[in-house]
């Protein structure tokens, strides 16, 4: 059948970054599953996100959106166009901060950022980061069991993402306890029963 197909599909991305099957969701599109992150977290205690000048347009949409209930968005400037101080987006990341949602290459000029860092920088404040591998498939080997990326949530070409009902949390932080917002067939661990009657 054409489930068994998107199970493969799972499995064989996850040899590729070291995940298991069950860490790797299927999005339609990078948008579709940032907006998923987006409406996992509670930005009651934790109102802020912070991004880069030179991230994907999509990253800034999903909290752009946000704003009327209180999301705040902080967008840290590039001060040559081409990269981001790691310094600078940690200046930017705090106790408030619910996520750090920027890109491991910049797709504006192909810079590749120190994302071990970043993660480092937010996890020491309980913040979880979101990051776009998009470019770097085969370039840099991705490890999601590696320490820097388990509080994090890489999404890659293929549209897949490492998350399912929650992000991919194994300890602590902002993230460990954020539940997706809204629900989609694939989510269900078993999706056949999940249909409901009536």
């Amino acid at each position: 059948m054409w489930w068994e197909a998107l199970a493969d599909l799972r499995a064989r991305y996850g040899r590729i970054v070291n995940a298991r099957p069950g860490e790797v969701a299927l999005a339609p599109s990078i948008s579709v599953a940032l907006s998923t992150v987006a409406e996992s977290l509670d930005y009651k205690r934790r109102p802020r996100v912070v991004i880069t000048s030179l991230d994907f347009p999509t990253v800034a949409y999903q909290w752009l959106a946000k704003a009327p209930q209180g999301v705040e968005l902080v967008v840290v400037e590039s001060p040559d166009k081409i990269s981001v101080p790691v310094e600078a987006i940690a200046r930017a990341v705090d106790d408030r901060t619910a996520l750090v949602a920027t890109s491991h290459v910049y797709f504006t000029s192909g810079a590749i950022q120190d994302i071990k860092r970043v993660a480092e920088f937010a996890h020491a404040h309980g913040a979880g980061v979101s990051h776009r591998c998009i470019p770097i498939g085969r370039q840099i080997p991705v490890d999601v069991q590696h320490a820097a990326w388990t509080r994090s949530s890489p999404a890659a070409s293929s549209g897949c993402w490492r998350a399912g009902d929650r992000l991919p949390v194994h300890e602590g932080g902002a993230c460990a306890a954020a539940r997706a917002g809204h629900r989609r067939w694939f989510g269900q661990r078993d999706q056949l029963p999940s249909i409901p009657e009536g």
